[in-house]
């Protein structure tokens, strides 16, 4: 109840650090995945893919910033999405032959839902299926529960991976 009170990103801050020093995993896992939503909500974002892209971009930017200390911004991925758009920024991350350590962190802390690969099997209507499937490959290998697909149902189309999986 705490943490869905927390309004700003240095108050989520602030909880992390705490619930790190005090060993609590779970409060951790929680003000983090607040920030990120706190994130995509400041953006004033209406279109549902570019919010929850703006909360994977602050997860992103927020394990960048532990790793080196200070505040960092993905500025070569903020360059990308401008100059490309947000399905081909997201569709090369599945495509990279190793897992980055951003995917393995959120995955070992429960918060895959702040990858791009979740993005893109939650969305799987917007993209090429060879990339559909290389980031079910990727959140499987993780762990990561599957998310419930956004595309519209059709009659010939299952509607998630599960029941693609189940059609053949």
């Amino acid at each position: 109840e705490k943490i869905a009170q927390l309004r700003t990103a240095d108050e989520c801050r602030g909880l992390m650090t705490n619930a790190e020093r005090l060993g609590n995993e779970e409060v951790h896992r929680l003000a983090f995945q607040r920030l990120c939503v706190l994130a995509g909500e400041a953006e004033e974002i209406d279109d549902e893919r570019e919010r929850e892209f703006a909360q994977v971009l602050a997860a992103h930017e927020e394990l960048l910033s532990q790793k080196n200390g200070r505040k960092t911004k993905a500025t070569r991925l903020r360059a990308k999405y401008k100059a490309k758009g947000l399905n081909a920024c997201l569709a090369d991350w599945p495509a990279a032959p190793d897992t980055t350590a951003n995917l393995e962190t959120l995955a070992q802390h429960g918060l895959g839902a702040f990858t791009g690969d979740y993005l893109i099997v939650k969305h799987a209507d917007e993209f090429d299926t060879k990339i559909v499937a290389a980031a079910t490959k990727r959140l499987k290998k993780h762990d990561i529960d599957l998310p419930e697909q956004t595309a519209p149902e059709t009659e010939d189309e299952p509607e998630t991976v599960a029941d693609k999986k189940a059609a053949g």
